[in-house]
């Protein structure tokens, strides 16, 4: 897929796998954060930023609007988040 990496998640369980993005963007570092939501890094704009995906609703937000990248992601139990910028 030429380098393009999506997030997936697996039911160790079951061994079932649930791809959570499909994207000609790279998703990397995937976190779950407190508040149940997986955190992660994608380029969707060009540059890496920090997204977050309910997995709930499927609704993917952007975290953080850097023009050099972000990458990493890091959420603390109290919601404050933590990332490496480029």
């Amino acid at each position: 897929r030429n380098f393009r990496q999506d997030l997936w998640l697996l039911d160790v369980e079951t061994r079932a796998w649930t791809r959570l993005t499909d994207s000609l963007a790279d998703e990397l570092d995937p976190v779950f954060g407190p508040d149940g939501r997986i955190w992660f890094a994608s380029d969707v704009g060009a540059v890496f930023n920090v997204y977050a995906l309910s997995l709930e609703s499927g609704e993917v937000q952007r975290q953080t609007n850097v023009i050099g990248g972000a990458y990493g992601p890091a959420v603390s139990p109290e919601g404050h988040l933590f990332y490496t910028d480029f």
